[in-house]
C-alpha cells in the first residue's frame, strides 16, 4: 500500500500542476465575465453579474487555500524531529482538519450552484430542485459532523476512521446523485428549448438568426455535460478510493478541489465566448446565457403556449425573441 506521507507528497505535486491549470481558467473566466470582444470593452451589465463573481472568488479562495495548507503542512512536517503524528498525517493537527474542510466546503458551493442553476431554468419550479436540494442540506449536515468526528480522532488515518466512513459515504453519495440529477435536468431542458426553438423555423424573413440560435443552444449542451461528466467522474474516483479506504485518497482530493473550479470556470468562458462568436452583440452575451451561468432572468425560462411550428404572426415572432433572450 501507498504509504500515507508520500501519498500527501505526490498529492501536493498533483494538486500545483491541476492548480496551474485552474489559474489560466480563471484568468480567462474574470476576462469573459468583465470584458468582451477583442477590444475588450466593458461589459455594460456586468453590475448585474456580481453574484457569479463572488462565487468564482469563492471558489478561487479555496483552491488556493487548500493548495497553502498542503504546502505548509509539508514544511511543518520538515521541522518537526519527531517525524509523523500519531495520526499518520503530516503537518499540526488543525492543518489536517481544515483542508478536507475546504475540499467540502468547495463541493458545496458547486453543488449549490448547480441546484441554483436547475432551479433558474426550470422558472423557479420548487418541485424540480426539491430533491437536489434535500441532497445538497444531507451533505452540508455530514460536512458539519464529520468535521467535529475528525477532531476528536488522536490515532489512525482520520480518512479511514470507522467513526467516519459511513459520513463520508453519505456525503459523496449525496454529491454523485445530485451531480448527476441537475446535469441531466439541465440538459433536458435544453435540449427542450431547442425543440422550441425548431418550430420557428418558418419564420426566416421576420427573423433570420433562428439557425444560429439552434447552434448556439447545440454548444450550450455541449458544454454543460462536458463539464458535468468531468465533474461526476473525479466525484467517482475520490468516493472510490474512501471506500477502499487506500492513501490514495490525497491525490485524487487534491486534484478533485481543482477541477471543480476548472470546470465551473470552463462553463462561463465557453457560453458566454460562444455567445459572443454567434450573435456578435458583447455586451448582451451573459444575458442571453442567463440560464446556463446560474444568473437569474425574469420569470425563468417559460415558453409561449402558441409557440406551434410555421406560425408566422406578429405575435408569435415576439414570443420567440421573448424565448431567444431568456435562452
Amino acid at each position: 500500500m501507498l504509504p500515507s506521507n508520500l501519498a500527501q507528497l505526490i498529492g501536493l505535486f498533483v494538486e500545483c500542476i491541476f492548480y496551474g491549470i485552474y489559474l489560466a481558467t480563471f484568468a480567462a473566466c474574470i476576462q469573459t465575465m468583465v470584458w468582451s470582444g477583442p477590444e475588450l470593452r466593458w461589459r455594460s451589465r456586468f453590475r448585474n453579474h456580481w453574484s457569479m463573481m463572488t462565487v468564482v472568488l469563492l471558489l478561487f479562495a479555496c483552491s488556493s487555500l487548500n493548495l497553502a495548507l498542503g504546502l505548509l503542512r509539508i514544511l511543518q512536517a520538515a521541522k518537526r524531529p519527531t517525524g509523523i503524528s500519531s495520526t499518520e498525517e503530516l503537518g499540526q493537527d488543525w492543518v489536517n482538519i481544515v483542508k478536507p474542510l475546504t475540499v467540502n466546503i468547495q463541493t458545496l458551493i458547486a453543488d449549490g450552484i448547480l441546484v441554483y442553476r436547475c432551479w433558474v431554468v426550470y422558472g423557479r419550479s420548487r418541485k424540480t430542485v426539491a430533491f437536489p436540494a434535500l441532497l445538497w442540506l444531507e451533505s452540508a449536515a455530514c460536512t458539519i459532523v464529520g468535521i467535529y468526528k475528525q477532531t476528536n480522532i488522536h490515532s489512525g488515518s482520520r480518512s479511514s476512521a470507522s467513526s467516519v466512513m459511513p459520513i463520508i459515504v453519505i456525503f459523496w453519495t449525496s454529491t454523485i446523485c445530485l451531480n448527476i440529477y441537475a446535469t441531466s435536468m439541465i440538459v433536458f431542458r435544453v435540449l427542450t428549448v431547442e425543440s422550441q426553438c425548431a418550430g420557428f423555423e418558418g419564420l426566416p424573413p421576420l427573423y433570420p438568426f433562428t439557425s444560429r440560435r439552434r447552434s448556439r443552444l447545440q454548444l450550450v449542451t455541449r458544454s454543460i455535460i462536458e463539464s458535468g461528466l468531468m465533474y461526476t467522474a473525479i466525484s467517482i474516483i475520490v468516493f472510490i478510493t474512501f471506500l477502499t479506504k487506500s492513501n490514495a485518497v490525497y491525490i485524487t482530493t487534491a486534484a478533485y478541489i481543482q477541477i471543480i473550479g476548472i470546470t465551473f470556470n470552463l462553463i462561463l468562458i465557453r457560453v458566454a465566448r460562444c455567445g459572443d462568436e454567434v450573435t456578435g452583440k458583447h455586451e448582451n452575451t451573459l444575458t442571453g446565457t442567463n440560464f446556463v451561468c446560474g444568473i437569474s432572468s425574469p420569470g425563468g425560462m417559460e415558453f409561449p403556449e402558441n409557440s406551434s411550428r410555421g406560425t408566422t404572426s406578429t405575435e408569435s415572432v415576439e414570443d420567440f425573441r421573448e424565448v431567444e433572450k431568456r435562452v
